[in-house]
């Protein structure tokens, strides 16, 4: 056996950990969820935990490689994080109790730690006292006012150009939402699409196109990986247009 000491850190409202729950190892990078709803919290906990390295899946190199040989396949678009929230009973009976993956938000923060284990492995919390910036939460909604804005009008450009404007939702993976043209004209002019899987799960319809982009913002608006992609890179359009005609 060997030992591995570690002092963890997380944002959220209280200690209690319910099937999984995620730290860093970077206090900094905790903090940046302290005013990040819906993720994180607002208080700071540390966890002094001294662990066994076997007990440990270190994702952040060949990872799929390292859960295709657990069974565990989600193909390339998933991200980590999801996957090992999703299989997290299926890490622990395979013996493990913490998973470590690469962190999404915020983009400079090495990595993450996903707590798996059962009940008796869960560590223990300790709050600690934040000094929290007054003006932090004024900045997040001018953040938030302006993101709202490139969305609306880099989206509204796209769906000009090529009639068709898909954003990924980052809280719900394999979750997809398109903007298409309605297909009943005279009764709404515009629709977006839910795919889940790959598979439509539900049509809301707009007359305008300012309330249908509205619509997709509150897909985009749960994490900035859901802002659709830039013109060099369209992925999203091409896997609505794949998903429209299979």
């Amino acid at each position: 056996m060997s030992l591995k000491s570690v002092t963890l850190w997380r944002a959220a409202d209280d200690d209690i950990i319910v099937g999984t729950a995620s730290f860093s190892p970077d206090r900094a990078c905790a903090e940046a969820y302290l005013d990040n709803p819906p993720f994180g919290g607002s208080r700071l906990w540390r966890a002094d935990i001294v662990v066994d390295k076997g007990k440990v899946l270190d994702l952040n190199e060949h990872g799929r490689k390292k859960l295709r040989k657990l069974g565990i396949d989600y193909g390339p678009g998933a991200e980590l994080e999801f996957v090992v929230a999703h299989e997290a009973e299926a890490l622990s009976d395979a013996g493990y109790i913490w998973v470590r993956h690469p962190e999404t938000y915020p983009p400079d923060c090495e990595d993450t730690w996903t707590f798996v284990g059962s009940s008796d492995d869960e560590p223990q919390l300790v709050e600690v006292d934040v000094q929290r910036n007054p003006r932090r939460f004024s900045e997040v909604v001018a953040q938030v006012k302006a993101a709202r804005a490139d969305f609306l009008r880099r989206s509204r450009a796209q769906f000009e150009r090529k009639r068709i404007v898909a954003v990924e939702s980052y809280d719900l993976p394999f979750h997809v939402s398109t903007l298409t043209r309605g297909s009943r004209p005279s009764i709404a002019a515009y629709q977006v699409t839910d795919f889940e899987d790959g598979e439509p799960v539900a049509v809301r319809e707009y007359a305008t196109l300012e309330h249908a982009l509205e619509a997709l913002w509150e897909v985009a608006s749960r994490h900035e990986q859901g802002l659709p992609e830039r013109d060099d890179n369209p992925r999203s359009v091409t896997l609505a247009r794949r998903l429209r005609n299979p």
